[in-house]
């Protein structure tokens, strides 16, 4: 997880430019990414790459990271697809002893600690733009 928070020093001047009015929330993600909000565990998404243009494996894996957040929802975890963490790959991958698989994502799993309130719903808004 330490390494994580690694890779919030890559997005960190990103943040600090997209929020220079609020610097709440730059320092609450700096909190998440260093422990990456209390997960018990991380999933990390990784694949084999059969070639350098191999997008299907790369499609693949989205594919399943997006149905393993879908069935944890409905478990009742709490998940995030991260992709910050991928700035880090080579120490990831080292901690973790991967070679010649290539990093998609992490996920960081558990319980809340609450059930953040569902936000109100936008009114429904049709646009016609025309041919």
């Amino acid at each position: 997880v330490s390494i994580c928070s690694t890779s919030f020093e890559y997005l960190e001047p990103q943040l600090q430019e997209l929020f220079a009015e609020k610097p709440k929330i730059v320092e609450a993600t700096r909190r998440f990414f260093k422990r990456l909000g209390g997960a018990p565990v991380v999933v990390c998404a990784y694949f084999e790459p059969a070639n350098m243009e191999d997008v299907t494996s790369y499609q693949n894996v989205a594919a399943v990271i997006q149905n393993m957040l879908l069935v944890a929802h409905a478990e009742g975890l709490g998940t995030c697809w991260m992709t910050g963490p991928v700035y880090v790959t080579s120490q990831i991958d080292r901690f973790l002893g991967v070679t010649n698989m290539t990093l998609v994502a992490i996920i960081p799993m558990g319980y809340p600690d609450e059930t953040p309130k569902v936000p109100p719903r936008r009114p429904d808004r049709v646009v016609y733009q025309g041919f």
